[in-house]
């Protein structure tokens, strides 16, 4: 134990805490007056050849153990391609994805398991990763349109793949762009107004236009009822309307008549549409194209 720490009786005392934990890393030589008195190690250090070997296979076990049961509770697909590149590993969600048990991908390469332009993907990767050392991650297309993010990386004895499929991701981002495109060309559109309520029909978000039309500006009427801006004839109407597409989770027209800040009035179709969360209505959205500009109230 040459590579042991001294320290003196009294420091040890003072310190116990701290040198206890110093001697899982190493030993240490408490001394008396200079001298060695007692050596403080942890216990493999004083185990037989055939104690350390044993404890070495408990804990390669254990190991082993942990990562298996790492592997089979991702989420993520688990591929290890072994030096020649074929499949030595994977775990339970790589399975449902290739379609096959472990035992029948074993030893089968990219090009058994994927469409050609697939495999001739992840072999490129696995190549390059091979080569440098350095992990990768790309998109991919699979079979029938599915969409998979793969991050492949070194291991000591070839390359380990993690992928998983967003599709849904990808999926819900083209919406989006689409959502945002139909907005700025609903924005651009003069004769279309555009508002937001919450499950009590009271108004979170209002266009330009209709703030044009009514004549509010949108914080003038943020947090009040949409009826309370409808003519009275038609305020039956437009109410029955938006409780219908809340409960119903279903879009619906209804002629509607806003009433301008001046008392001036502007008709026009409503269509409303159901803004939904795990099938649970938590807004409307309102979109009314005018039939005529609002007409100056008598005396305005």
């Amino acid at each position: 134990m040459s590579d042991r720490v001294a320290v003196a009786s009294a420091d040890f005392i003072r310190n116990i805490g701290y040198w206890q934990s110093e001697a899982l890393r190493c030993p240490i030589s408490i001394t008396h007056h200079g001298r060695e008195r007692l050596i403080l190690a942890a216990p493999e250090r004083f185990n037989s050849p055939e104690e350390a070997s044993q404890d070495a296979q408990r804990q390669h076990a254990a190991l082993l153990t942990e990562q298996t049961a790492l592997l089979e509770n991702l989420d993520e697909g688990f591929i290890r391609f072994n030096t020649h590149f074929q499949i030595d590993a994977i775990n339970a969600v790589a399975e449902a994805f290739l379609g096959l048990s472990r035992e029948t991908a074993r030893n089968r390469t990219a090009f058994d398991v994927f469409p050609d332009l697939l495999a001739s993907l992840w072999r490129n990767h696995m190549d390059r990763v091979a080569r440098t050392r350095k992990p990768e991650s790309f998109d991919a297309e699979g079979a029938q349109g599915a969409h998979i993010r793969v991050r492949m990386f070194p291991m000591p004895e070839g390359v380990g793949c993690l992928f998983h499929n967003v599709t849904e991701t990808i999926n819900l981002r083209r919406e989006r762009e689409e959502g945002d495109a139909l907005s700025k060309a609903l924005e651009r559109h003069a004769g279309v107004a555009v508002v937001r309520l919450d499950a009590r029909g009271r108004i979170g978000a209002a266009n330009d236009n209709f703030c044009r039309w009514s004549g509010f500006a949108e914080s003038e009427v943020m947090g009040f009822r949409l009826v309370d801006l409808v003519a009275g004839a038609r305020r039956a109407p437009v109410g029955a309307a938006l409780e219908r597409v809340m409960r119903e989770r279903a879009p619906e027209c209804v002629d509607v008549t806003i009433i301008s800040k001046k008392g001036a009035e502007a008709s026009g179709e409503l269509a409303l549409a159901p803004i939904t969360t795990d099938f649970n209505t938590r807004g409307v959205l309102g979109v009314c194209l005018a039939r005529r500009e609002p007409a100056l109230a008598p005396g305005a």
